[in-house]
């Protein structure tokens, strides 16, 4: 009796979970068609942006040795500014929701924030990754270099966007 109570509370419990993925589901594509393209590349920017700090950033010369790492390896190795990325990726990516769920006064001020956390972000990057002499960039770090420009790009675009829907014009 026990056995068929488990049982049924798992298929519950599956069927749940499957209910809560398709409304995740639906809401991420609901979201994603009401975005403008510049709210789709920061969306998109961010989150490659994420996923490239879990990969291969930087080849490291220690001493006679050399070492390669992503950013999260390298953030745990003692190098505590690393953990920024995820935290501006975040950012962003929040900043864009928030823009799709706001007035234009308020997609306006949403729009500087993402721009400046966006190129607080890239320009962080250019300084803790390319300016360090003794290392060499792997693709995790292009593509997270790729995610800053895209990120900046589409945070100017959504800006403008806001600023002519302030001043009445649509374009």
């Amino acid at each position: 009796m026990t056995q068929d109570h488990v049982q049924m509370k798992a298929q519950q419990a599956s069927e749940w979970a499957q209910q809560g993925g398709r409304a995740v589901g639906q809401e991420v594509q609901k979201t994603w068609l009401a975005a403008s393209l510049g709210q789709k590349m920061v969306l998109a920017g961010g989150a490659a942006g994420f996923v490239s700090f879990f990969l291969p950033w930087q080849s490291m010369a220690i001493l006679w040795a050399r070492a390669q790492g992503s950013g999260f390896s390298i953030a745990r190795m003692g190098y505590t500014a690393y953990w920024m990325y995820p935290l501006m990726m975040a950012g962003v990516v929040f900043l864009a929701w928030l823009r799709l769920h706001s007035s234009p006064g308020q997609q306006a001020r949403a729009s500087a924030w993402t721009l400046t956390v966006g190129t607080g972000w890239t320009f962080y990057w250019i300084i803790g990754v390319l300016l360090r002499g003794d290392s060499a960039l792997l693709w995790g770090g292009g593509i997270s270099l790729l995610s800053c420009i895209t990120v900046w790009i589409g945070s100017v675009k959504m800006l403008s966007a806001a600023v002519r829907a302030m001043e009445g014009r649509t374009e």
